[in-house]
């Protein structure tokens, strides 16, 4: 008997040492993860902000575009090819899913 509460007062603390190691490395991954998905976040946020400033600058060319082809639609002596260039070609904006592609 005096055996087994001897085993017992030697393995309580391991026990409880083992549990307050998981504890702390639990809270430790958590923080982690958070830190993470807070770094993710704000890169998103900054690639939505770029490619609203990329869209907003085409589209007020694009908008030309359009109205020059509306203008020549009826137009025989003018191609499309010719319009596309007199507005200076036709504006892509870039889109940036970097951050997004990550998760």
């Amino acid at each position: 008997m005096e055996r087994i509460r001897q085993l017992i007062r030697e393995v309580i603390p391991v026990i409880i040492g083992v549990l307050i190691a998981l504890v702390i490395n639990n809270w430790n991954e958590d923080r982690k993860t958070k830190k993470y998905l807070s770094q993710i976040f704000f890169s998103i946020q900054k690639e939505l902000e770029e490619s609203e400033s990329y869209i907003s600058q085409a589209i007020p060319k694009q908008k030309v575009l359009l109205d020059s082809i509306g203008e020549y639609l009826n137009d025989q002596s003018v191609s499309l090819l010719e319009v596309v260039k007199k507005t200076e070609g036709i504006k892509f904006s870039t889109i940036k899913n970097n951050s997004w592609q990550s998760i």
